[in-house]
């Protein structure tokens, strides 16, 4: 007996999708099968070829009539849509095709979340005119909204998508309306049940997950800007006002819930070490004389700080601040004296992880602006007359921290200081409290 012949591989679509998903029993691919044998037989009723692009359309139109039907329907749908796109040539859909066709998928997705719609997104995106803003800014607002989504798999896929489509934006106008609507993120109303605890909890998921995708969108901007001989980036003229606009809301968070919190300040940190933001920052004494634009968000990130410390300080604000002494370095002596005068206040009734926090922040800025300057700003005094002191916590800072210092300031300053306690030492009984603590300061200040 001969063997039968096995038919070769059919052309069709709809032969190809029964072929894989015929013999299935899951409901999602017998409806499918369901689905996809309907649109051949609409096709034939209207003696249209059985091609990838007669398919691409029917299965759109259907979408754009049946977009608010259920769920399981839509998504369906736009597995199909998923299956057919890849095998329509790129162009047989015109730039127009692909704007109506991206309207239609972004209202599916109101019905359903799945993340072959958000595939197939993104596919009508990079198709659209990539140079006209108002051509895109609906699918990329779209691809941003579900990268926060609740879905990991949907959540994931839009995060993906949406990098990629922005990699393909070649007018400047278009990549800064991408850059406003993530922007958006952080200020748009999130919708929440009723219960103030499950609020509380989904508004905090949400922001974790917008954290996500945000830095997502840092790493692109560092992708795109300067690597130094020191592995270290200076971001790029186009993407500067961006990234620290970015950069200033993500520690707007430093005050959330635990969790926002220690994600936004570990987003900090990792950006202050790797980020040469300030770079090319040039600052003016003079105040007349206007500052360039990185002058101006080196101000503005300084100022945002400056206002956290002033309602909330924490063992999350206060790390990042330390990284931006750190990263600013000597030229923090005229962005962040405010925010050494306000971290000092904190030292006396600071405990425990903030109090360390605190000696830490105070210590970066004496390794970077030096120990005279920070003594300008935060000055110990001693009044052997009055028996008063201020400031003496910070002795054990300098004795930790000062390897910069010159000569100069421990003679000018500590030295006298050492010998003002001493003096205020005499002028109390022996065995007295207040003699004790004199006596400590002096040896303080004398290593």
């Amino acid at each position: 007996m001969s063997k039968a012949k096995r038919r070769p591989p059919s052309d069709d679509i709809c032969d190809q999708v029964v072929g894989r998903y015929g013999k299935s029993i899951a409901p999602q691919h017998v409806e499918l099968c369901r689905i996809v044998r309907r649109t051949r037989n609409s096709l034939r009723s209207k003696y249209r070829p059985l091609t990838p692009h007669s398919y691409f359309e029917t299965i759109i139109h259907d979408l754009s009539r049946n977009h608010d039907a259920d769920a399981y329907s839509v998504s369906t749908m736009g597995l199909f849509l998923e299956f057919v796109l890849p095998l329509v040539p790129k162009e047989f859909i015109t730039k127009s095709e692909a704007a109506k066709a991206m309207e239609i998928v972004v209202k599916a997705l109101q019905a359903t979340r799945a993340s072959a719609l958000v595939e197939c997104l993104a596919c009508f995106l990079e198709l659209c005119d990539l140079d006209n803003r108002e051509s895109i800014k609906l699918g990329v607002g779209a691809l941003i909204y579900y990268s926060r989504h609740t879905r990991l798999e949907v959540r994931n896929s839009a995060q993906i998508c949406a990098m990629k489509v922005v990699r393909c934006f070649e007018s400047e106008k278009v990549k800064e309306c991408a850059s406003e609507l993530v922007l958006q993120m952080f200020t748009s109303h999130v919708s929440l049940p009723i219960d103030k605890s499950r609020a509380k909890s989904k508004s905090s998921m949400v922001m974790r997950r917008t954290l996500d995708f945000t830095e997502t969108l840092l790493e692109y901007f560092e992708y795109e800007s300067e690597v130094t001989p020191m592995d270290t980036v200076i971001i790029t003229k186009k993407w500067i006002s961006d990234y620290y606009f970015l950069i200033c809301r993500i520690a707007g968070l430093l005050t959330s819930d635990h969790a926002t919190a220690t994600r936004a300040s570990s987003i900090l940190k990792e950006k202050l070490r790797r980020v040469d933001i300030f770079d090319d920052v040039r600052f003016h004494e003079d105040e007349s004389i206007v500052a360039p634009e990185e002058t101006k968000m080196v101000e503005n990130l300084c100022d945002a700080l400056l206002e956290i410390l002033s309602t909330h300080t924490n063992e999350h604000s206060l790390p990042v601040i330390a990284g931006l002494f750190q990263n600013i370095g000597n030229k923090s002596i005229v962005y962040m004296h405010k925010i050494l005068v306000k971290v000092a206040e904190f030292m006396t009734k600071a405990s425990g992880d903030v109090k360390k926090h605190v000696e830490d922040c105070i210590g970066c800025a004496i390794l970077v602006m030096t120990a005279e300057k920070v003594h300008e700003f935060i000055p110990i005094s001693v009044d052997p007359d009055e028996l008063t002191c201020s400031n003496t916590w910070l002795i054990p800072i300098y004795r930790d921290h000062v390897v910069q210092s010159s000569l100069g300031f421990f003679i000018r300053t500590i030295v006298p200081l050492s010998e003002s306690f001493m003096e205020a030492c005499g002028k109390v009984e022996e065995n007295s409290e207040i003699r004790k603590q004199f006596k400590s300061h002096a040896r303080g200040c004398l290593g």
